[in-house]
């Protein structure tokens, strides 16, 4: 992982956190414990994220794009993922779809 990409992790999860404690060693432990997610997992994990307000859809979805951005070639499966959360985020949360409020 880039440093760049380590660098905008880091700003949206202490912006998400509201927790200025978050290290980048931190950052390093949190993301040594994950294994890149399956299809599956990704998915499920963006129609969680999709439920959330828009402030935090959005900061995601920019941070998701910025990260895309710092990379020479990007992988298929990455397009995919961010037209993905692009479907997702950027439409109202599931729980508020179809009301009149």
């Amino acid at each position: 992982m880039l440093a760049a990409e380590k660098r905008i992790i880091k700003e949206t999860c202490l912006t998400i956190a509201q927790n200025s404690k978050l290290t980048d060693e931190g950052i390093d432990r949190i993301l040594k414990l994950f294994q890149p997610p399956t299809l599956g997992d990704f998915e499920h994990a963006a129609c969680r994220l999709s439920r959330r307000g828009p402030e935090t859809r959005s900061l995601v979805l920019e941070s998701a794009k910025r990260i895309v951005g710092t990379q020479t070639k990007v992988h298929p499966d990455e397009k995919d993922a961010l037209g993905l959360l692009e479907k997702l985020l950027c439409s109202p949360p599931e729980s508020t779809k179809g009301s009149t409020a």
